[in-house]
């Protein structure tokens, strides 16, 4: 989930691109990846014929369709709770 905020919006931490609101241009690029996941997972399951996929542990899933603005809020209250305050850094 984390790693879909970072694709769209970059920053110094994790903290300061949660913080930071998005612009249109990054909701609109947010919702073009999520269209782009659907259908390659779509396909990824038509070509596997009678083979299922399921879903991660982490349901990825669970978080197509959402808006960016929805997903960095997610983002932010899971943030405050494993305390991860900056890209790569395990505690604040």
């Amino acid at each position: 989930m984390i790693v879909d905020v970072l694709n769209v919006q970059a920053g110094e931490n994790l903290t300061e691109v949660l913080e930071t609101p998005a612009s249109d241009e990054q909701e609109e690029e947010h919702m073009r990846l999520m269209k782009l996941r659907e259908l390659s997972d779509e396909n990824k399951s038509k070509s596997h014929g009678n083979v299922t996929r399921s879903t991660s542990a982490y349901g990825d899933n669970k978080y197509v369709g959402l808006s960016y603005y929805v997903l960095k809020s997610t983002c932010q209250s899971g943030k405050q709770v494993d305390g991860a305050c900056s890209v790569g850094q395990r505690s604040c």
